[in-house]
């Protein structure tokens, strides 16, 4: 099995307490099923608090609800987690073991990740000039029919374009918007569509403020770019952050067309992402007459948290019309 990753993924290490936006914040915790029969069997107070703190849907899923305060029942007051404290990382539930990790399986393939609604991973994303994809191969026998041979060798011609698209970002010579738009046009080449231009920045913010926001502050936010009188964006100065956003984007998601062949929408959206960044990041520049790296990080660690966290909030920003 091959594993495609960026070059910073095993570098990845949790801050814990540190971490000033705790992912044990704010999110109702699933539970998986095997998990949750571990839970319902364990004795003794702990055991008695986890059963306390586990509701049971109509279909039978089981989630740690917040608290008041918004918090897993299970943080402490120093922003550890108890069960990971008193049992360790195995008796964790798959969504806090492997959170912010993703994965995306091909025909003997599996790309990985680490999603940016984490700041450690923003964190790690700045501090290289460039995204690098590596390959990690395991040496396990894939085990692959005829067919699923075939999709491999698609899914590596893929990778060769992603490669190419990511030579054209960082090594193109190009400015933001022009790497931006020649993105599009080389993805709309390879796969044989109609390429799909960004649409204009009011419409990006009305159909970003459209979405299921995640809590009070977002929908405000979203809202005040809608009645921006008129963009005041970021100069060039900040070309190199948006590329290494843009290209992590791809990354994630351009992928998805393989299953549908719907790369240009994919592409849009990745395009339209960045877009709406530098709409947030400018009006963070407008108010304060200042943009700071934290400032950077932070747009587009709420940005992930908003959409690429909820399926249907990202597949509005890329296939609604």
């Amino acid at each position: 099995m091959k594993f495609i990753q960026p070059d910073f993924y095993e570098a990845f290490r949790c801050t814990a307490g540190a971490c000033a936006h705790n992912c044990c914040l704010g999110w109702e915790v699933d539970v998986d099923p095997d998990t949750a029969s571990f839970y319902e069997g364990l004795e003794g107070a702990l055991g008695e608090k986890m059963r306390r703190c586990m509701t049971v849907s109509p279909d039978g899923s089981r989630c740690f609800a917040m608290t008041g305060e918004g918090r897993c029942p299970f943080l402490d007051a120093d922003n550890l987690c108890e069960i990971y404290s008193a049992l360790g990382h195995d008796a964790l539930c798959d969504v806090c073991r492997e959170h912010p990790r993703f994965y995306r399986e091909f025909p003997g393939r599996t790309e990985r990740g680490l999603g940016l609604a984490c700041e450690e991973v923003c964190r790690l994303l700045e501090s290289g000039d460039r995204l690098t994809l590596v390959t990690v191969d395991d040496g396990a026998d894939d085990g692959l029919t005829d067919r699923e041979r075939d999709d491999a060798d698609f899914y590596d011609e893929f990778c060769d374009f992603r490669a190419d698209l990511f030579r054209e970002i960082f090594d193109g010579g190009r400015s933001l918007r022009d790497t931006l738009g020649k993105a599009v046009v080389m993805t709309a080449d390879w796969s044989l569509e109609q390429p799909l231009a960004a649409r204009p920045f009011e419409e990006i913010a009305r159909r970003y403020a459209a979405t299921e926001p995640i809590d009070r502050e977002w929908e405000q936010q979203a809202a005040r770019l809608v009645s921006a009188a008129r963009p005041h964006l970021p100069g060039p100065a900040y070309d190199a952050h948006y590329k290494k956003v843009f290209a992590y984007l791809i990354f994630r998601h351009l992928s998805r067309g393989f299953f549908d062949g719907r790369y240009a929408e994919v592409m849009r959206f990745c395009v339209e992402a960045v877009l709406y960044l530098r709409l947030w990041d400018g009006a963070t520049l407008r108010e304060t007459g200042a943009l700071t790296a934290d400032d950077l990080r932070e747009s587009v660690r709420r940005w992930s948290q908003q959409v690429e966290y909820s399926a249907e909030n990202t597949d509005a920003l890329t296939y609604g019309e």
